[in-house]
């Protein structure tokens, strides 16, 4: 604080001593004075121990009881109250421009301000007058500041307030303290509707403001209070020791009442928030995902549903965004720039453009770059020039590179961000770097004009390069007759400049190549071959195709000759066809990525023909860039940039030399095993390289399969050999062959797959399941085809006819209690589902999933779903619905009572015993599932799934691992997200993004 507002002059009186000869001195000696003064005259000696400014609006109803508060913590019941007299203005109305007297006279007679602070007190013109006039008086002023609503935030570098981020202090309190001020936050005490000194969540920040106000030590407050407490207690005695035991049961039931109340208030703000979350999707992801976060930040007493919807939408929405950062808009910019690193480092132009910030792959503030500003007006050559064009990253993302509106192009050395950059030419518009360093732009044009200038003038420029460690400057000659060089990039190799020209007189694009090393074109001039030039255009890394793009439709040519390369790629129905604004090749070329000017980015499959939106940034994007060496696509509008990472799903996370997967199967400490056509695998967590490989197998997909023991020890496999199955155990560990068992050994037919049990093994086949045991030997069989256990080995459930009269299917129950079995165990019980079944899966401890599905044959239309058994009772528990799908798709249990139900073209996530999904997720058509090929963690949080032909991933099916991803690529919301509503209670919001 300031001095003369910050302290007390003189020591701090003790309040029992103030409380009595202060009080009765001053009030005799005030009334004395005001009889023998004039008239109009105001007496400025203190009648009040405290005014208490706030806005009538927010807080009309608030005040009158901290004064309350105020006059009875720390005073003794059994002395006389010392009367502390605090003002509290109740008109409401106030006419004019001006303070009213009475409170003029009343801020005059004050001792102390305190000020309610909230957005409404920040904006309300009585409440800044009364500071002013307060800040005017003579005299040491002190202000104590409670918040009630809103934020504050302190910024040390200019010693005061933030005022981008402090919505609840009004502008009258700049520059009135040296240091942060001590702030006391009521926003909790004013949510409670019953506010009494025996919550500590009242009397602490009470008891501060009080201290305060009587200059003494919070503690001798508040242990007041518990003396009080404790002589009523030894005074009364026996009697009242039964009315307090009445008395503590009504508050408990009173405290029981209020926090019902306090839950029922956050999940009404949850709700608002997850709403206007949902509606400002479409229009702004940040603070779609902020106000989500925020949701989930508030404890509502219960598993809200609409959180998890929410959270999943948002990581769909932003499956493919490495990092979401907030610009913020100044009038002053005219646009922004970004670049990406080669690991997701971010640079962006904010403020007025004329400043730069870099952050870390992690979101962390790497550095804030900014060239010094002239003194005078007119800038020298070596000062300011304006804004950023262009902003570039080399391959290591150690250095940036970047070019300014008729200003220097420079280089950032961001291990020494503090030493001034190197400049490396003058006029760059755009530009681009090797691998090695080098870096070129378009040349100046011939012709200098002045004033406006007619696009057909600005022709006959070439390239211009500087090669790194060499300061001697390349300039091309003309790219061609009247037409302009206005692109440039180097190749893979860095030997050559593939030039983009255009020629405005016919409106038509060409690519023409300049050789690095021997400095001249390639090709002579006739042999450029021109293509109409479209919306936005991108040529290939090698030069050799050019992408013309019109309203979502994309066309490739080929440079050498013009002609149309292939198919046209489709957008996928549904989709816009907005205006396209840029366009860019990843590196191997097979894939365009396109920004229209509605903000969404497609990625097309040049070789599939086809192409998905990948994200929708929700305002017009004015720059799209790739990252040196990776697909990285830095992107930008007014208020927001993006990091997009195309080959990233934040869905899901591949497995590490995992692909085109027969089976998976995850153990119980979460190692996998991946079964290929021609090799296993097992690695120790889904994201570790693998430790254990065996070679030379072959494997059927859809017939052989591979499971672990329950306890994680031994490897299951159902192989290829010499065109019959063979049944093979390994050690999960080292791999190494333990036993194998062929069908003809156990005069069957064939292995269809194999699940591992307590002790035993259990092999269906078409119309029996077989019964071994550990080690390989025959137990026996049973009629039925599909089986499944749970993770311990104990239960197994097998599916057949068997026992119905009416031939419907019948699922055998068994349970072997830990004991190893030495023949087939009977059945403890038989369950009749009703419908077709398809798969079974148990989960949890003793719960059985049926999924099945009703037909015609049953008398309904098609239906799909899933049936909830307990298989210790024989109960069905639940019956959830799926609605129509094929019997290729897959489920698995999510945690809780989550199902996740993997189909070929999306994921569904639905609750027990509901009849729609909370969630849906969109895969692309290469991600389709196949039977056999999902397999869950036990607990449930993720799923191993081998995709068609594809990768094998790691899909996240928890909200919890929903909640980390929206974090890591938004960050924690602001407390101004967090206390948007006002009736929810403060207490019972959190920083979801908190690390536990």
């Amino acid at each position: 604080m300031k001095r003369g507002e910050g302290s007390r002059a003189g020591s701090a009186r003790r309040w029992n001593l103030w409380q009595g000869a202060h009080h009765r001195s001053s009030r005799r000696a005030g009334a004395g004075h005001a009889a023998a003064a004039g008239p109009g005259f105001v007496d400025e000696r203190p009648r009040y121990d405290a005014f208490i400014s706030y806005n009538w609006e927010a807080d009309a109803a608030f005040a009158p009881g901290l004064r309350r508060l105020l006059r009875r913590i720390g005073v003794s019941r059994f002395r006389p109250r010392p009367g502390t007299e605090i003002y509290v203005d109740r008109s409401g109305t106030r006419m004019g421009d001006s303070l009213p007297l009475e409170l003029q006279r009343a801020l005059r007679q004050s001792r102390e301000f305190i000020l309610l602070a909230s957005p409404q007190a920040a904006e309300s013109h009585w409440v800044n007058e009364e500071i002013k006039l307060w800040r005017s008086l003579p005299g040491s002023r002190r202000i104590q500041i409670a918040i009630t609503a809103g934020t504050h935030r302190w910024d040390s570098v200019t010693s005061d307030f933030d005022w981008n981020h402090s919505t609840a202090i009004p502008r009258a309190l700049s520059g009135c303290f040296d240091d942060s001020p001590v702030i006391v936050d009521l926003v909790a005490v004013r949510a409670l509707r019953w506010r009494s000194l025996h919550r500590k969540r009242v009397r602490e920040p009470v008891a501060k403001i009080a201290a305060f106000l009587r200059d003494v030590d919070m503690e001798p407050l508040l242990d007041e209070d518990g003396r009080y407490r404790r002589r009523l207690l030894s005074t009364v005695g026996v009697f009242l020791a039964a009315a307090a035991v009445g008395t503590s049961v009504l508050l408990a039931r009173v405290n029981a009442a209020q926090e019902v109340g306090e839950q029922q208030q956050a999940r009404a703000a949850a709700r608002r928030l997850l709403v206007d979350a949902g509606q400002a999707a479409q229009s702004d992801p940040l603070r779609a995902a902020r106000l989500t976060l925020a949701a989930a930040g508030l404890d509502t007493g219960e598993k809200d549903p609409g959180h998890e919807a929410a959270l999943a939408e948002r990581v769909y929405e932003l499956r493919h965004v490495h990092r979401l950062v907030d610009i913020g808009e100044d009038p002053d910019r005219d646009f922004t720039t970004t670049a990406v690193g080669p690991k997701g480092e971010l640079a962006y132009t904010h403020g007025d453009g004329q400043s730069i910030r870099v952050l870390g792959p992690d979101g962390s503030r790497l550095a804030d770059l900014q060239l010094p500003k002239p003194e005078s007006e007119s800038p020298p050559a070596t000062g300011w020039e304006g804004e950023y064009t262009q902003l570039r990253f080399d391959a290591s993302g150690r250095s940036l590179f970047a070019s300014q509106i008729s200003g220097p192009t420079v280089r950032w050395d961001l291990n020494s961000a503090g030493v001034a950059p190197q400049r490396l030419g003058d006029g760059v518009s755009s530009f681009d770097i090797s691998r090695s360093g080098d870096i070129a732009w378009p040349g100046a044009f011939a012709q200098e004009s002045e004033g406006v200038v007619a696009a057909e003038e600005l022709v006959d420029n070439g390239v211009e390069v500087r090669r790194a460690g060499d300061e001697r400057l390349v300039r091309s000659s003309r790219g061609f007759p009247g037409a302009a060089v206005t692109d440039v990039h180097f190749s893979p190799s860095g030997r050559e400049i593939i030039c983009r020209l255009s020629r405005p007189a016919t409106n038509e694009i060409a690519v023409r190549v300049w050789d690095v090393d021997r400095q001249h074109w390639r090709g002579a001039e006739a042999s450029v071959r021109w293509v109409p030039a479209g919306q936005a255009s991108a040529v290939r890394d090698d030069g050799k195709a050019l992408a013309v793009v019109n309203d979502g439709r994309v066309q490739l040519y080929e440079t050498l000759t013009g002609k149309r390369m292939g198919k046209s790629p489709e957008l996928a129905p549904g989709l816009s066809r907005a205006e396209s604004a840029f366009a860019v090749f990843s590196r191997s070329g097979s894939t365009l990525f396109t920004a229209d000017v509605e903000g969404r980015i497609t990625s097309w499959d040049l070789t599939a023909g086809k192409g998905e939106e990948i994200f929708r940034a929700g305002e017009r994007l004015h720059g799209m860039a790739r990252a040196l060496g990776s697909d990285m696509l830095a992107v930008n509008g007014t208020r927001r940039a993006a990091v997009v990472d195309p080959e990233r799903d934040h869905r899901r996370t591949l497995i590490p030399n995992a692909a085109e997967a027969v089976d998976v199967s995850m153990s119980a400490g979460e190692s996998l095993a991946v079964l290929s056509e021609r090799e296993l695998t097992v690695r120790r967590r889904p994201d570790a390289a693998p430790n254990g490989r065996s070679r030379g197998i072959v494997a059927w997909p859809g017939r052989s399969h591979v499971d672990f023991s329950p306890d994680g020890s031994r490897l299951l496999s159902v192989e290829s050999h010499h065109e019959e199955s063979q049944l093979v155990s390994r050690d999960a560990a080292s791999l190494v062959t333990q036993w194998i068992v062929s069908p003809g050994q156990l005069n069957v037919d064939d292995f269809n797959g194999v699940t591992a049990a307590d002790g035993y093994l259990l092999i269906p086949q078409l119309s029996d399941v077989i019964f071994l045991s550990a080690e390989g030997r025959w137990m026996g069989s049973v009629p039925g085809s599909l089986v499944d256990t749970d993770a311990t080995g104990n239960w197994s459930a097998v599916l057949t006819s068997t026992g119905s009269p009416t031939g419907h299917a019948v699922i055998e129950i068994r349970n072997t209690n830990g004991i190893v079995p030495t023949s087939v165990p009977a059945p403890v019980r038989r369950i009749t589902p009703q419908g077709t079944v398809i798969g079974l899966r148990i989960t949890g401890s003793t719960t059985l999933l049926i999924s099945l599905y009703r037909g015609p044959e049953d008398g309904e239309d098609l239906w799909y779903g899933v049936e909830h058994w307990n298989m210790a009772t024989g109960k069905r528990i639940a019956r959830t619905e799926l609605g129509s799908t094929t019997t290729l798709d897959d489920l698995v249990a999510g945690p809780g009572e989550t199902l996740t139900w993997f189909q070929e073209t999306g994921i569904s996530f639905h609750r027990r015993g509901s009849s729609e999904p909370f969630a849906r997720w969109r895969v692309p058509e290469s991600t389709g599932v196949l039977t056999g090929t999902v397999d869950a963690a036990p607990d449930g949080r993720t799923a191993v799934v081998a995709e068609w032909d594809g990768p094998v991933a790691e899909w996240k099916l928890t909200p919890a691992a929903w909640l980390s991803s929206v974090c890591d690529i938004v960050g924690s919301p602001r407390v101004g997200t967090l206390q948007r509503a006002s009736d929810a209670p403060t207490t019972r919001a959190h920083n979801p993004c908190a690390r536990q």
